[in-house]
C-alpha cells in the first residue's frame, strides 16, 4: 500500500485537515496514553512549524509528526534555537507498517532541507529510546514526567544526518 508524505503550515492545511490531526492526536495522547496536556497549543499556529502527514491512498491520515523551531534551554544542542520533532502519532489501524520510521525519516529529511545545521531534538517517551536511537538520536539529561508519561530529551546533532 502506498504512502503520501506531506507537510504544511496550519494556515495552509484545509479545516478538515486541521481536524484530522487533532482528532489523530487526541485519539493517540489523550484517549489512549491519558496524556494530561492540551492536544491544541501556540506551537502549531507558529510561522516556522510544519506539520507532517503521511496519508493511504484513500485521503486517510495515517501518522503525523510536527515540526518546530524553539530556543535552546540547555547545553545539549549547539546554537541558540533547536528544531523540535514532537506529537509523533501513528493511527491504531496502521501499526505494524513501519510508519513511525518513516515518518521520522521524512521528518528528518525536512529538517535537513529547512532547518539546515540546526541540531535536532526530542521529547521521547522513555519506552521508544532504542526506536530514536536507531535514527541517530542519543539521550541526554535525566527522565522527566510529561502529562503523566516519562520522557526524556533526545538530541540528533545536525551535522550527523546523512
Amino acid at each position: 500500500m502506498t504512502t503520501l508524505y506531506k507537510s504544511a503550515h496550519l494556515q495552509d492545511l484545509s479545516p478538515h485537515e486541521v481536524h484530522e490531526l487533532y482528532k489523530l492526536r487526541t485519539e493517540v495522547f489523550t484517549a489512549e496514553q491519558g496524556a494530561s496536556w492540551a492536544e491544541a497549543d501556540e506551537i502549531d499556529s507558529r510561522e516556522t512549524t510544519w506539520h507532517v502527514r503521511a496519508y493511504d491512498e484513500a485521503g486517510h491520515l495515517k501518522a503525523y509528526t510536527r515540526l518546530f523551531l524553539t530556543p535552546s534551554i540547555d547545553d545539549t544542542t549547539k546554537g541558540e534555537i533547536e528544531v523540535r520533532i514532537g506529537r509523533v502519532a501513528v493511527d491504531k489501524q496502521y501499526r505494524g507498517e513501519g510508519l513511525g520510521r518513516t515518518i521520522i525519516e521524512y521528518s528528518l529529511e525536512m529538517c535537513k532541507k529547512e532547518f539546515h545545521d540546526i541540531d535536532i531534538a526530542l521529547e521521547a517517551q522513555t519506552h521508544a529510546i532504542d526506536f530514536y536511537k536507531k535514527h541517530g538520536f542519543h539521550t541526554v539529561g535525566e527522565v522527566f514526567d510529561l502529562g503523566g508519561i516519562d520522557h526524556i530529551k533526545m538530541v540528533c546533532p545536525a551535522n550527523d544526518l546523512k
